[in-house]
């Protein structure tokens, strides 16, 4: 049967989720913070014309590999909800490893592409939020809900801002060191910072039990 004019054929999502997740591969190596939108599309090996058929616009194709590579951190994700049967202390303490291990491994140039491509953008900045950051916040958020279930969590604690209150000076630190050199003119020890980070923490929103 003929294919209605303008509709999908069945591999059209197959092949675009494939160019999307080899975009977000060269997103994760050492130098995808600094990636162009060219080097994206040299990244995928198809051409303009291709890329076009498969996102449109060009933005269309950074905001598929954003989205590409939160599937491709989506286990790591998982793995930063969960605090299993450890403490507060111990818990966010693993949770700023995992974190560490994670920029390591190639979040660090994925979240400097995001603000690279993202910031003063109204399509690549909300996309960045979703894809990229969000999916870390939200993580630790359902970690602390386990938390405050078990009365290790102020009981008036509002889940969102602990969140952010924990991930936001782990991620300018390590911006700071990494991708913007900082070890290189005003050095820090990553160490000494979370764990002071983490003791700050548990002081500020433990329960005054735990």
């Amino acid at each position: 049967m003929a294919r209605t004019p303008g509709a999908r054929d069945a591999t059209f999502d197959q092949r675009r989720r494939e160019l999307a997740l080899a975009a977000a591969r060269a997103l994760l190596r050492p130098e995808g913070g600094a990636a162009s939108f060219r080097s994206l599309v040299a990244a995928t090996g198809a051409s303009a014309s291709v890329l076009q058929h498969y996102f449109g616009a060009h933005q269309g194709l950074i905001v598929a590999a954003f989205e590409a590579a939160r599937e491709l951190g989506a286990p790591s994700v998982r793995v930063m909800a969960d605090p299993g049967e450890a403490p507060l202390a111990a818990s966010m303490t693993a949770a700023a490893s995992w974190l560490r291990e994670g920029w390591r491994a190639g979040v660090g140039t994925l979240q400097a592409a995001g603000l690279v491509h993202g910031l003063g953008n109204p399509t690549l900045g909300p996309a960045y939020v979703e894809h990229l950051l969000e999916p870390s916040v939200q993580a630790v958020e359902a970690r602390l809900a386990v938390h405050r279930d078990r009365g290790e969590l102020r009981p008036d604690a509002d889940l969102r801002f602990a969140a952010l209150a924990f991930v936001s000076p782990l991620i300018l630190a390590l911006l700071h060191q990494s991708e913007l050199s900082g070890r290189t003119c005003r050095p820090l020890d990553v160490d000494a910072f979370v764990a002071a980070h983490v003791d700050s923490f548990v002081a500020g929103w433990g329960a005054r039990s735990a």
